[in-house]
């Protein structure tokens, strides 16, 4: 679906998303007021390439948006089996917590995917930080 980087930012521009509005778009460019990402976006979305391309292109992994959400809490939140193994294999961090206090393990706990949250253990435990 993506093959460059302009495509993933046209894509993002066509959603016509809220706080976009004027923000000229690059990898790092944060919606207004949530300060969300390109990278937050296409995570919600679920799309794998687009996160590559964006990644690749210099994009913060670990960029906080709304209520101190990263991209891959937001992947983990939509369930996104791909994106959330694309996000950690290119070490997204499972260790920021969000405005509530919550880590990658605990909002993969709420999730009903268990193969996220079995990949998650295995790369905590993996790091030693279990």
């Amino acid at each position: 679906m993506y093959t460059d980087l302009t495509s993933v930012l046209d894509e993002i521009k066509r959603a016509d998303l809220p706080g976009f509005d004027g923000v000229p778009l690059h990898p790092n460019a944060q919606s207004t007021p949530f300060g969300e990402t390109p990278l937050h976006v296409v995570a919600i979305w679920g799309h794998a390439d687009a996160i590559r391309i964006l990644l690749d292109a210099g994009a913060d992994i670990d960029a906080r948006g709304e209520f101190d959400f990263t991209p891959l809490h937001e992947a983990i939140g939509q369930g996104h089996w791909d994106a959330v193994r694309l996000l950690i294999s290119r070490g997204a961090s499972l260790t920021i917590k969000n405005e509530w206090g919550d880590d990658a393990a605990a909002l993969a706990s709420r999730g009903e995917n268990e193969e996220i949250v079995k990949l998650i253990q295995l790369k905590l435990a993996e790091s030693g930080k279990v």
